[in-house]
């Protein structure tokens, strides 16, 4: 927690806010500053809300997070490509004269950015602004009318009521902040969702971290073999893939499986990439730079504060602090209420020990004393019309899908009943995708070098092994040399590919749906793996799951990008 710090915990704090609330290093034109100001509650800092976008747009704005390469970010990403796209598109000549292809009018125009658009078409560009203004000042000012604010003080404090809350949603967005930060922010809850850039677009000419060496140094232990051990991990990703997929890792693939993919270098080049990144990403350390876009629920949005502030870094503190000032921009303080974590839930808060997970195995847990579990579903269906006189769950089955079964039918409520529940280790890379599941329970350990560092069980070049493990040698070696930093804060010099111990909780509706969409052949491999494990677990436990379970058993597949799945054969 960031309350055991005592005498350096202001310098912390202080330096916490003194990065996050730094300007950021880039600046938009007075044409785009017009009209920025319009969606974003601020231009030049790392977090800030958008508003007043249309939600289509928004959704669409907000899923550039994952693949965005705009080097102004997503205000960057508005400007320089939906908003001219969306101007142009109210003129009369892209229908008259380009077949309404935007795209076409623009490469024609010779027209990339939208200071270009304004010089040709200066008065579409003034109809627009005249379409869309709002005053940021105005809009802050309406937000904070006694009506307003003591309405929602008297039904959200004096009757409880958060169903109102819950109709209200804002979005945030989050660029320069650590891998680690992100994780707090997403963690899973209904009424939230997020999309985070994928670590593939790292810079690597330039490649970028939160400064935790500069705490570790305020803690009063060497800063510089903090930051050594960073460096070392950005150096060694780098040399692996290379410039243009030229490194040992990619090059490797290539040669293996060109034969293979004779007809479709598309794909091969495709395939190669995302497992590339994949792989290689285990490097990469938890102080990595990224952006996020949240959309979340008034009702939710103290909780992520709460969530924030439990996992104790003096980054998510910095971080709910700009939050706080740039919500009341729009109004959005109003819902940040009990957002402070309570002394139960501090106690109740500590991450798991990790001397359970030392087995490395992916262990499904229930409970010997219960009923067992194909009598508890056959006795429920037995009171749901339709199906009270099924015998056995081959009956129920041929009942619900004698029809066939498409992708959107999840199993009926009745399967709720069924508690699954796992536990087990991964890399923390991985692990960043079973935390997305968003309808589970879980819970993880540390990141720390004590359960072992993530093996890659396809074929690779003898380099990848090196690279593993002279890297998570050194990261230990590190790692003891920092005894004055707090566990929870060396978690950041450490790289993604460290294991980290999980519980997973859900109901076997969940988790025939989750091994079902994590067991498709386009997952990472080892998420894949993961769920594999989780799936024959459950096959072994309850003989009825095969029937009803879609999870796809190949045991392993040579990309999980392209065209067409590959398994991969043992001798390919």
């Amino acid at each position: 927690m960031f309350q055991v710090f005592s005498d350096k915990k202001s310098d912390l704090i202080a330096h916490a806010d003194e990065y996050i609330g730094a300007r950021v290093a880039y600046s938009f034109s007075p044409n785009e500053t017009r009209v920025l100001r319009q969606f974003f509650t601020n231009l030049n800092q790392k977090i800030f809300f958008v508003h007043g976008i249309p939600a289509n747009v928004l959704a669409t704005l907000g899923a550039m997070y994952s693949r965005m390469a705009n080097p102004r970010g997503i205000r960057g990403v508005f400007v320089d490509t939906y908003l001219i796209s969306l101007i142009a598109g109210t003129l009369t000549e892209i229908e008259t004269d380009y077949n309404g292809k935007v795209t076409q009018f623009l490469k024609a125009k010779n027209i990339t950015t939208l200071d270009g658009f304004c010089e040709q078409y200066d008065t579409c560009y003034a109809d627009f602004l005249d379409g869309i203004v709002m005053d940021p000042d105005y809009i802050q000012s309406i937000t904070n009318t006694q009506r307003t604010k003591g309405f929602l003080s008297e039904w959200l404090d004096a009757y409880g009521h958060n169903s109102i809350a819950r109709v209200a949603s804002v979005t945030i967005c989050f660029e320069g902040i650590s891998i680690l930060a992100a994780k707090s922010i997403e963690w899973s809850r209904p009424g939230a969702g997020y999309i985070e850039r994928s670590t593939r677009y790292v810079n690597m000419t330039n490649p970028q971290w939160y400064p935790i060496e500069n705490e570790i140094g305020i803690l009063g232990d060497n800063a510089s073999v903090a930051k050594n051990v960073i460096e070392e991990s950005f150096k060694k990703y780098a040399e692996l893939l290379g410039t243009n997929l030229n490194g040992a890792f990619p090059l490797y693939l290539f040669d293996r499986y060109t034969d293979m993919y004779a007809n479709d270098a598309a794909g091969l080049k495709t395939g190669v990439t995302g497992e590339s990144y994949d792989v290689l990403g285990n490097l990469l350390p938890a102080a990595t730079l990224t952006s996020v876009c949240a959309t979340i629920s008034g009702e939710t949005l103290p909780s992520v504060l709460k969530h924030l502030l439990l996992d104790g870094t003096p980054e998510n503190n910095a971080i709910v602090q700009m939050i706080l000032k740039e919500a009341a921009k729009i109004g959005a303080n109003q819902f940040c209420r009990h957002y402070e974590p309570t002394p139960a839930e501090q106690n109740g808060w500590n991450y798991l020990v990790t001397g359970p997970f030392f087995d490395h195995a992916i262990t499904l847990q229930w409970d010997h004393d219960r009923m067992p579990s194909w009598h508890e579903l056959l006795n429920s269906f037995s009171m749901k019309e339709g199906f009270t006189d099924c015998r056995d769950l081959n009956e129920v089955h041929s009942r619900l899908f004698g029809n066939g079964r498409t992708d959107h039918d999840k199993l009926p409520n009745e399967f709720e009943r069924i508690p699954v529940f796992f536990r087990g280790t991964m890399s923390f890379r991985g692990w960043r995708d079973l935390h997305r599941q968003g309808m589970s329970t879980h819970r993880r350990t540390l990141l720390t070098p004590d359960l072992g560092f993530y093996h890659y069980d396809k074929p690779h070049p003898s380099q990848l092994d090196w690279a593993f493990s002279s890297l998570a040698n050194f990261a230990r070696e590190v790692w003891k040399r920092m005894p004055n930093t707090p566990l929870f804060l060396r978690q950041y010099v450490l790289p993604l590919g460290f294991n980290v111990g999980f519980t997973f909780g859900c109901n076997a509706r969940q988790a025939e749906f989750c091994n079902w969409q994590r067991t498709d052949w386009s997952v990472n491999h080892e998420v894949r793996q993961v769920f594999l494990a989780m799936e024959h677990a459950l096959r072994k436990r309850h003989s009825w799951w095969e029937k009803f379970s879609r999870a796809d058993l190949t045991q392993k597949y040579v990309f999980a990008r392209g065209k067409t799945p590959m398994p991969l054969l043992e001798s390919a």
